[in-house]
């Protein structure tokens, strides 16, 4: 009887071995995450940043256009009145009360200011046009001065052009010696999008897009989900004003394709074709277009005004194309940062299968994109718009004002 009740109470060898194997599982699990933790990065993979601050539109600089001062007009000659007509035998009054005009008061004098009858007789002053409703034009006048008094004349109806100034110059063809100093490319920046869109129904989500920089080497991925996941990545370095991809990588659901940019004997690989093209000059991909049209707007803002086309070629997994953006014109986009003046940029896609492409760069928030539009078909598109946006430390922000 006691026994039985010893090997009762002790566990049997099933119990151990299930013990047992789930400390190796959890041993293991705990090797995996080591292992990733300390894996080394990809190729071509940057370090993730550190964001170290929320990035906040920058306020509009609006340089206020002195009025001209019209020089004063000349003095203007007074008309005499008409002498009185004397009054039969009036009464007579003391010699205090009766006023005589003087011969010198008969043209006013600059210095002195003339008499009451004959200045409501002078002639009036020049008309001068009422002055720009703060609340009205503030937000458009601020684009346009942060863009080079570059102001659109369609859609978007806009208070008249301030005279330009020392601090507003108009622009010209050759840059100033100060654009020098400025910064064409934003540092390691994260912004966080939320996804609205129509696929069979209403879709509901969120993306990012994330642009990492280290040194002259670049990573630019936009991703995101909405019913499915999905993204677009592409690394490289950066050559003066301009980005040069080496490896594209475009990703939706599980299926991913790429594009191998070879500079070594400037050719192109794309993983769905076993074509191979020749590189064109300045080539990009559908996710470093987004950070090259805003570094165009910094340094070349004259680029950018209603009805003008902006064109690069484009490589994608499907072969190589030519995607042309006209300037719509300036729209104001409502975020939860503010109400952003947005340059409004349009691609239209040229066939039925092919992707459409709106745009909406911030002059207030370094030329980034506030707002995308993806359109996949006549009723299947994705809209992001800027929900907050994260930046690494360390740059001034008045350094990304776009060229004047």
């Amino acid at each position: 009887m006691t026994a039985d009740r010893r090997t009762r109470g002790r566990p049997g060898w099933r119990t151990i071995a299930l013990l047992a194997l789930g400390v190796v599982a959890l041993h293991l699990a705990a090797l995996d995450w080591l292992g990733a933790v300390f894996r080394p990065l990809a190729a071509g993979k940057l370090p993730e940043p550190i964001y170290t601050q929320l990035l906040k539109p920058t306020p509009p600089v609006v340089t206020a256009a002195s009025p001209a001062t019209a020089p004063p007009p000349k003095p203007a000659k007074a008309k005499r009145l008409p002498a009185p007509q004397p009054a039969p035998k009036p009464a007579p009054k003391p010699a205090a009360d009766i006023v005589r005009p003087r011969p010198a008061e008969t043209v006013a004098s600059p210095a002195q200011a003339p008499p009451a009858p004959v200045q409501a007789l002078s002639a009036p002053p020049p008309p001068t046009s009422p002055p720009l409703s703060p609340s009205t034009s503030a937000p458009l006048l601020a684009a346009a001065s942060s863009l080079g008094d570059l102001a659109p004349a369609s859609p978007v109806s806009q208070p008249a052009r301030p005279t330009p100034t020392e601090s507003s110059p108009t622009p010209t063809a050759s840059a100033p010696a100060s654009a020098a100093a400025l910064r064409p490319w934003p540092p390691s920046t994260r912004l966080s999008y939320t996804i609205t869109g129509y696929w069979r129904g209403d879709l509901h989500g969120s993306g990012a897009l994330v642009w990492t920089v280290d040194g002259d080497h670049y990573e630019a991925s936009l991703s995101g989900s909405a019913l499915i996941g999905f993204s677009y990545r592409s690394s490289g370095r950066i050559e003066g004003d301009w980005l040069a991809p080496s490896q594209y990588t475009e990703r939706v659901f599980f299926r991913e394709k790429s594009v191998r940019f070879d500079r070594g004997d400037n050719t192109l690989h794309f993983s769905a074709t076993p074509a191979v093209l020749p590189l064109p000059p300045h080539a990009q991909d559908s996710a470093s277009l987004f950070l090259q049209l805003a570094n165009r707007l910094t340094v070349a803002p004259g680029d950018f005004h209603p009805g003008a086309t902006i064109s690069f070629a484009v490589a994608r997994p499907s072969g190589m194309t030519d995607w042309t953006f006209t300037i719509a014109g300036m729209d104001i986009v409502d975020t939860p940062i503010g109400s952003l003046p947005c340059w409004h940029i349009v691609r239209q896609a040229t066939q039925a299968n092919e992707l459409g492409a709106q745009i909406w760069l911030s002059p207030q928030l370094q030329n980034l994109p506030v707002q995308i539009r993806l359109q996949h078909s006549a009723d299947s598109y994705l809209l992001f718009t800027l929900d907050h946006a994260e930046q690494a430390a360390g740059v001034n922000p008045s350094e990304f004002r776009a060229v004047k």
